[in-house]
């Protein structure tokens, strides 16, 4: 049986919103991931979509301070996700989201809906959990306090946050 109740929210993020638990886990010696940019897996430096994707989110979680070498699956998963709901999107933004369904006699009997319009839902679900993992939602960030303002950020930061 698995544990129970909500999952714990990430030791990174606690010490971040200055909550007494993250000091308490730190002090406890929770295993802490070295805040070292993660390298691009084989699959992701294959396809310059997915690089495109990994250096953006790279960027966006490098700058709220959150990102780590042991996220590379992660991260590579994400981007694996995004090009999935990026193509799916393309198809419903060119072809709409449905399409009509004709009986044996060319009468209009109702309409259905093309299998890319469940995949970019299914996608964006999961973008949206990966997202809230690293800290890139607002819900994700209420609470959160940086030691970096963004006059402090470094103009290559900046620019990822644009």
């Amino acid at each position: 049986m698995g544990k129970r109740g909500p999952r714990p929210t990430p030791t990174e993020l606690l010490v971040a919103s200055g909550s007494w638990r993250g000091k308490a886990r730190v002090a406890a010696g929770e295993p802490i991931a070295p805040s070292i940019a993660p390298a691009p897996p084989a699959s992701v430096l294959s396809s310059p979509e997915m690089m495109e994707i990994w250096r953006a989110v790279c960027g966006r979680i490098s700058a709220i301070q959150t990102l780590s070498h042991v996220d590379v699956s992660a991260i590579e998963r994400y981007c694996h996700i995004a090009v999935r709901y990026s193509r799916a999107s393309e198809h419903v933004l060119a072809h709409g989201a449905s399409y009509p369904v004709v009986d044996r006699n060319g009468a209009l009997k109702n309409y259905a809906s093309f299998p890319q319009v469940s995949e970019a839902n299914s996608c964006a679900a999961q973008m949206l959990k990966i997202e809230s993992e690293f800290g890139l939602t607002p819900a994700s960030r209420v609470g959160m306090s940086s030691s970096q303002t963004p006059s402090q950020m470094d103009d290559e930061d900046v620019d990822l946050l644009d």
